[in-house]
């Protein structure tokens, strides 16, 4: 096995391009080395500096991400990262970027190619409003909540493990950090001649930024001029195509919110921005609820937020923090089929992991009413799903019974308390 020489780029950047700076025999970056603190410092120093890098063994594009647990990491382009097999950052690689504007139908394959606007009206015909009931359910989502599930599985946001520090950074701080993974997370996505990372913005100027982003003289983007904007709000009413985000009224041409309008805030809305003879409005909001503002994890109900929130509180309280010994509350986005069309996710996963090693692995559905067809259909598919997410254990909370979720929190907890 060979230890490659490294290159750093502009992200985006031609990888034939002369380089920002030259690593040479970056041993330190190989799998069994690169969580030393040595290691982290300049994988994290790469991360921050937004670098794409460039392997010299066959020129394979490569990304650090942040986990969520506290360490930085190495990835390959799901299309540029192919390494020669005796390279030591070899993985199989099976990427494609397809020539529609979406990567994926029924089988809800990767976004390695994104477009929402090819004019100024277009979106696509399948946008929904309210949660489907047949087997083809998730393959009429909308591709901009698609991109939503996408950016928050690669930037860790579905996943929860108790914190190695305290947390001593204001909320703006933390929140700014939250964009910045949610935009990194879509450096691999090709977007007209660039990657879509280029053209998402967030934070108290998001708005004016992306306003620039659509004025600048060039666009390197796909189709019409549109760019996106990420935020989270507390409170948000509706009234046709106006929103008001805690207080502010905010007008769109069309608002996607999957599943149950009821839930509660706070939310995450991605919005897509477009510009018009000179005008420049927001078009198309997906709004989806999440955790807390400090834990973004989407969910689908209340119910599900008051379960994901003791679970865990159970996990801050009753497990210790450590990598080889930790507990992980997973809310899975990404669907995987069955042979029949069924579109299979589970609510959540909660996993305690030893030494790698599954110690516990569970499937928590969270059942939001007793309504026969609903519990039938999920009978059906319990089989399928445990095989499918690894879990020989599954549970079904009837969260529309009061003192439930409680109930089964507490079964957790002695269990964490027994390990």
């Amino acid at each position: 096995m060979i230890t490659p020489d490294w290159t750093l780029h502009t992200k985006g950047a031609d990888l034939s391009t002369k380089p920002i700076q030259e690593l040479k025999n970056v041993w330190w970056a190989l799998n069994d080395k690169r969580n030393h603190e040595a290691s982290q410092k300049k994988l994290q120093a790469i991360y921050e500096a937004r670098h794409d890098i460039c392997c010299s063994c066959a020129k394979a594009r490569m990304f650090v991400r942040y986990l969520s647990s506290g360490t930085y990491t190495v990835v390959n382009h799901p299309v540029e990262g192919r390494h020669l097999k005796n390279c030591g950052f070899y993985t199989e690689v099976n990427g494609y970027i397809s020539d529609k504007e979406f990567g994926g139908s029924s089988d809800f394959k990767e976004i390695l190619t994104f477009c929402y606007h090819n004019d100024i009206n277009s979106t696509e015909s399948t946008e929904q409003h309210k949660p489907l009931s047949g087997k083809n359910s998730f393959n009429q989502q909308s591709k901009l909540l698609r991109l939503m599930n996408q950016l928050c599985t690669e930037a860790y946001m579905h996943a929860y493990i108790k914190p190695f520090f305290e947390n001593r950074v204001s909320r703006h701080k933390q929140e700014a950090r939250i964009f910045a993974k949610l935009r990194d997370s879509a450096s691999s996505i090709q977007f007209g001649d660039t990657t879509l990372d280029h053209y998402i913005f967030y934070g108290r100027q998001g708005e004016q930024y992306a306003e620039r982003a659509l004025k600048a003289k060039s666009w390197k983007g796909a189709g019409r001029r549109h760019v996106f904007l990420i935020e989270m709000v507390n409170n948000i009413q509706e009234n046709v195509c106006e929103m008001l985000f805690d207080g502010e009224p905010v007008y769109y041409e069309r608002i996607i919110r999957p599943g149950l309008k009821t839930t509660s805030g706070p939310y995450l809305v991605l919005s897509s921005i477009v510009e018009d003879e000179g005008e420049f409005f927001r078009h198309t909001a997906c709004v989806k609820p999440i955790v807390s503002r400090e834990v973004p994890m989407l969910v689908d109900s209340n119910y599900e937020r008051t379960m994901a929130l003791n679970l865990i509180e159970n996990i801050n309280e009753y497990t210790q923090s450590s990598k080889v010994d930790y507990w992980s509350l997973l809310k899975p986005l990404i669907p995987k089929p069955n042979a029949n069309g069924d579109q299979i996710l589970p609510d959540f996963i909660l996993t305690h992991k030893v030494k790698g090693r599954n110690a516990f692995r569970e499937i928590v559905e969270v059942m939001g009413t007793d309504n026969e067809e609903y519990s039938a259909r999920k009978q059906r598919l319990i089989p399928e799903m445990k095989q499918k997410f690894y879990s020989n254990q599954l549970s079904e909370v009837k969260a529309y019974i009061p003192g439930r979720i409680e109930k089964y929190s507490d079964k957790i907890r002695d269990i964490m308390l027994s390990k």
